[in-house]
């Protein structure tokens, strides 16, 4: 922190605490309209798969929009249900790696993630 100091940072405000559980739009694109990285979806931290996916995303949708200006009708509606079966890895893939965890199952962080995952409308998420 004292070198930090030294070169001119500090913190902008007080730190709070936000909530940064896995979260998704309910339709990732459509025929004319195609959402990617955090604005599509967010991955929980512990994955450290962010800023992948979202490059991912980014490449595949610059793709998909490239194909779609040159005339390709289905070009987003392909690259959005691409991103649909990546998020349903990522839930599956995430589950998992919780569900290894035996030490601390009764401590409030995992018991959340142990017992929150839950079905909604087909699509499952953490809080």
């Amino acid at each position: 922190a004292a070198r930090a100091l030294r070169y001119g940072a500090g913190l902008a405000g007080a730190p709070f605490i936000v909530p940064a559980a896995s979260g998704r739009l309910e339709r990732f694109g459509d025929s004319n309209w195609l959402a990617l990285g955090d604005a599509a979806a967010s991955q929980d931290p512990l994955s450290s798969e962010g800023i992948l996916v979202a490059m991912q995303s980014g490449i595949d949708g610059a793709m998909a929009a490239a194909r779609a200006l040159d005339g390709d009708r289905d070009a987003l509606l392909a690259a959005a249900a691409r991103r649909e079966t990546t998020w349903q890895l990522y839930l599956e893939q995430r589950d998992r790696h919780y569900a290894m965890e035996r030490r601390w199952r009764d401590a409030p962080f995992w018991r959340r993630r142990g017992s929150i995952a839950q079905d909604i409308g087909g699509r499952r998420s953490v809080a």
